[in-house]
């Protein structure tokens, strides 16, 4: 047998690879099949309140889940920030020629600031969901301020990909 460089058959320990990949693939599994039979199973259950609107059956399993993940992703967050304070060492800013205490410093300033300007900026304009009237100004900013957020750290983070990827394009 041609030795093929894997660790995890040489020490039969999984690779933070394989153990995220497998995170991925049973998070996606279990979600696709929550949703399937949210959509599936007593979609079309007219709500009790107002028979015009839709209680589907399995909304609290769809609700259950985005807590569920909403906590399980604030954890790993807390651990991972806990973890790189405890483990970095202070005398270098620089792990394996990449700037990463710059890049971190960078993407936290980044994200507060795109929060707070989001903030500031939304919308608090009353809103009609449902046939509800929701006023609440710090919940509609909170809204807008989430949204907003998203979509610009995302096209940040495209575009900082597309201009890496050209830069190192042309250093070769």
């Amino acid at each position: 047998m041609i030795f093929s460089g894997n660790k995890e058959k040489a020490t039969g320990k999984t690779t933070a690879e394989k153990f995220s990949s497998r995170v991925l693939y049973v998070v996606a599994t279990i979600t696709a099949v929550i949703f399937g039979c949210f959509y599936m199973i007593g979609y079309d259950i007219p709500s009790d309140d107002d028979p015009q609107f839709k209680s589907p059956l399995l909304t609290d399993a769809v609700i259950i889940l985005a807590i569920l993940l909403i906590v399980t992703a604030l954890a790993a967050m807390a651990f991972a920030i806990v973890r790189e304070v405890k483990c970095r060492d202070r005398s270098t800013a620089n792990a394996n020629n990449i700037p990463s205490r710059r890049i971190a410093a960078i993407t936290a300033a980044v994200t507060v600031a795109c929060m707070s300007v989001s903030f500031v900026a939304g919308s608090a304009h009353p809103m009609f969901i449902n046939g509800t009237q929701y006023t609440t100004t710090f919940w509609l900013k909170a809204a807008d301020m989430f949204i907003i957020t998203a979509i610009l750290l995302i096209a940040i983070a495209i575009i900082t990909v597309i201009t890496q990827r050209i830069r190192y394009n042309k250093g070769k």
